[in-house]
């Protein structure tokens, strides 16, 4: 039983933010398939994506940043954004 590092526990609670990113894409009038055009995706790759199913690449989460020109707290608020634990009452 390997026990998880600080940085493995990290990224296992990382999630991506997909109202956020889908806002962006609504403000720049982008749908799904244009959005997985530029990328050079399927529109189907696109929605595992934004469901969190697989990771956007280094390079998508680049051009999406370049795409919709955002900043450095905006691609943190989008690809960066903490899982909160399940809490039960």
């Amino acid at each position: 039983n390997k026990r998880m590092t600080k940085q493995e526990m990290r990224a296992k609670n990382m999630c991506i933010n997909s109202n956020e990113l889908r806002a962006q894409m609504a403000r720049h009038g982008d749908t799904g398939a244009t959005l997985a055009k530029a990328l050079g995706i399927t529109q189907k790759a696109l929605s595992e994506k934004l469901t969190g199913k697989t990771d956007f690449t280094r390079c998508e989460i680049y051009g999406i940043k370049l795409r919709y020109n955002l900043s450095a707290d905006e691609v943190d608020l989008i690809f960066l954004s903490m899982r909160l634990p399940k809490v039960n009452i």
